[in-house]
């Protein structure tokens, strides 16, 4: 009588374990897990544009010699200087608490004049690109000769830096 069980049970547990490897199949998804990250490569033409924050009810009214971020107008002032971005990238900074964003740009004069023009009247140098549309604005101390920093960004306003630039270049 205990075989007759014994035997089933014996059965049964064969007959589950046929076809099965013991490892599962890998779910379906639709997700990547590693997304490529933004990138621009150059050559971008660009100026460089010493400018001052506006404030006001309307900091972004169209008038001569004003460029407008979002909802920040800026007032140009001082020489404009004519400068190639070679690159804009992004990744997640070293603790992955955000995001920095590296505009790198040919060597040349021109980025520390504009820095150095900006940091003199207390202002930001802008990035304009050949449409006139303002790509960046960058406190002189976070421009260096050859590259520009933005530092602990959140990862949607990172990325759209980037694609900024990258647009830019596709429209040229």
């Amino acid at each position: 009588m205990v075989r007759v069980p014994l035997l089933v049970l014996v059965i049964l547990l064969a007959a589950g374990c046929a076809g099965h490897s013991g490892t599962p199949e890998p779910a379906p998804t639709s997700v990547a897990a590693f997304p490529d990250l933004p990138r621009m490569r150059g050559p971008l033409p660009v100026r460089l544009q010493p400018a001052l924050p506006l404030a006001g009810s309307d900091p972004c009214a169209p008038a001569p010699g004003r460029y407008c971020l979002g909802d920040q107008g800026y007032r140009a002032l001082g020489a404009e200087q004519q400068g190639i971005v070679g690159a804009a990238s992004t990744a997640p900074d070293a603790e992955h608490t955000g995001w920095d964003v590296v505009v790198r740009f040919e060597p040349g004069p021109a980025v520390r004049r504009a820095a150095a023009d900006a940091a003199g009247m207390g202002g930001v140098v802008l990035i304009v690109d050949p449409a006139d549309r303002v790509l960046a604005a960058v406190p002189p101390l976070d421009l260096g000769a050859a590259k520009a920093h933005f530092l602990g960004l959140e990862k949607a306003e990172a990325w759209a830096l980037v694609d900024g630039f990258s647009r830019s270049k596709q429209g040229m």
